[in-house]
């Protein structure tokens, strides 16, 4: 594991001097070849855990209990599936923005 200095990439980053965040790596190990020659996995992925994010997390299931408990029985196809829309449409989200602030900027008007 090696640990890297990064500048802060945060939108008042060019107000702050001097800021820097810390990033873990992990190196790399070569697996051997599985049968269809692609590398297998070796390790499990690693999640970061923010504790804001967290925080905000727990305080929501805390004031949605009923929430919270549909969400639990949900089988877990439908949880991936449900994490797959909820990534489309920030990506659809996105695009339309994109696209809104080009008309602005070239002028053009529909």
């Amino acid at each position: 594991m090696t640990f890297h200095r990064v500048p802060a990439n945060t939108a008042n980053a060019a107000l702050t001097k001097n800021k820097t965040r810390i990033v873990m790596t992990k190196s790399k190990t070569s697996a051997p070849p599985s049968a269809s020659g692609n590398a297998a996995p070796t390790d499990q992925p690693t999640f970061r855990s923010n504790p804001e994010v967290d925080a905000k997390i727990d305080a929501y299931i805390k004031d949605n209990p009923k929430y919270w408990a549909y969400v639990q029985a949900m089988p877990r196809e439908r949880l991936e599936r449900t994490v797959v829309l909820n990534e489309v449409r920030e990506l659809d989200r996105q695009q339309r923005i994109r696209e809104g602030v080009l008309k602005q900027i070239t002028g053009t008007r529909s």
